[in-house]
């Protein structure tokens, strides 16, 4: 059986749902260590502790927001500072920087990490991201619909609340807590629409399947360069744990390497084999994060040296992958995915997975090109 249908039908079928920081997730962590061995010495895990579950985390800011709006009636100083930290949470959860789950149970979570050298003096890094824990998934019609109102609702509601109880100390008098009713009304509304379809969505991810095919893509890749080593760039294939725990896995890798790969270019494999090959221009609804510039020219001129792949372009207002969270972090990144969905195993499209691997290599190439002239022009 080849690599991919071998590597994809472990993870769906035999290993099955890998909720982060549980048995099977770290389970999963040492099948990858298994594989990456037959391409490189350099393989290792790292720990981290970490909360399972970011709901719970969300839950918690639209709580704080909420008892923050009630005790405008009454105390306008405790409600400043409910509703300013809720507020701040929030704003900081945006861009991934905000990692809080000290009220939650924590567990411990890991990454694998495998590094393939280069032949020569070290001058660049591609550093390729894919994640191996499976989560709650929902359909494409919720994720535009419901959340896409439940974060307008949001940005308009938690940002008044700290400025109406500011208010109501410097001008004390009832006007301030009716107004407040709109956005306590706005937040409670956005918790009916965030809230309720995680509770009742459609699971992929119970199959299995979630990201199986970015973990062997990852894997094929790096397998690939180890069996041709590039002249001065070498190449990180890292698995995280614990992305559904608001990425907690990648925080943690970047939290340990983040000096070491400041300059790397950090490509993101995300279901790469839901069909469609696509690269990501830019991420997130607020902010929205463009992807790096350089590195899009390179996979823009990688894709566009082979038509046949059938690689394009296409912008997230919505969602967000690890290219998301690396971007927030100041590191150079951008993601790869699939654009449809993953029915089963047996309807993987394993060409999809193929190009994405070619197209990794062929970046990898182009970045490695540029640092042998590099060398070459100090030489001279």
């Amino acid at each position: 059986m080849p690599d991919l249908l071998r590597h994809v039908r472990t993870l769906a079928d035999e290993i099955g749902p890998r909720c982060a920081a549980r048995a099977r997730e770290l389970e999963t962590a040492g099948y990858i260590v298994e594989a990456a061995k037959g391409y490189t010495h350099q393989v290792w895990t790292e720990p981290f502790p970490t909360y399972t579950v970011s709901l719970w985390q969300w839950f918690l800011f639209l709580c704080l927001a909420l008892a923050g709006g009630l005790a405008l009636w009454w105390q306008p100083a405790v409600a400043l500072v409910l509703t300013a930290l809720a507020a701040g949470c929030i704003a900081a959860r945006a861009p991934g920087r905000n990692r809080g789950g000290w009220p939650l149970r924590r567990r411990m979570g890991q990454n694998v990490v495998t590094v393939v050298p280069s032949l020569g003096a070290i001058r660049e890094r591609v550093v390729l991201i894919a994640h191996y824990d499976t989560g709650r998934q929902l359909s494409e019609a919720v994720r535009a619909d419901r959340f896409q109102a439940a974060n307008r609702l949001l940005v308009g509601s938690v940002p008044a609340l700290p400025l109406l109880a500011l208010a109501g100390l410097v001008a004390p008098h009832g006007v301030w807590a009716w107004i407040g009713l709109a956005p306590v009304l706005g937040i409670v509304g956005a918790a009916a629409l965030s809230l309720g379809p995680a509770a009742t969505g459609s699971d992929p991810g119970a199959t299995g399947l979630e990201n199986a095919s970015g973990v062997t893509a990852a894997l094929q890749a790096a397998e690939a360069a180890g069996g041709a080593p590039l002249r001065h760039t070498e190449i990180w294939a890292v698995f995280t744990g614990c992305k559904q725990a608001s990425m907690a896995g990648l925080h943690a890798f970047l939290d340990r390497h983040g000096r070491v790969l400041a300059d790397a270019q950090f490509i993101v494999l995300d279901r790469v084999a839901a069909g469609g090959l696509c690269y990501s221009l830019g991420e997130g609804g607020l902010p929205h994060r463009r992807a790096d510039a350089d590195l899009v020219g390179i996979v823009r001129e990688a894709a566009a040296a082979h038509p046949e792949w059938g690689v394009g372009g296409i912008a997230l207002r919505q969602a967000r992958t690890e290219a998301y969270t690396a971007q927030a972090r100041g590191h150079r990144a951008m993601a790869l995915m699939g654009a449809g969905g993953l029915a089963g195993p047996d309807r993987v499209d394993r060409a999809a997975v193929d190009r994405a691997v070619a197209l990794v290599r062929a970046v990898a190439e182009r970045v490695d090109r540029r640092a042998c002239q590099q060398e070459e022009e100090s030489v001279g």
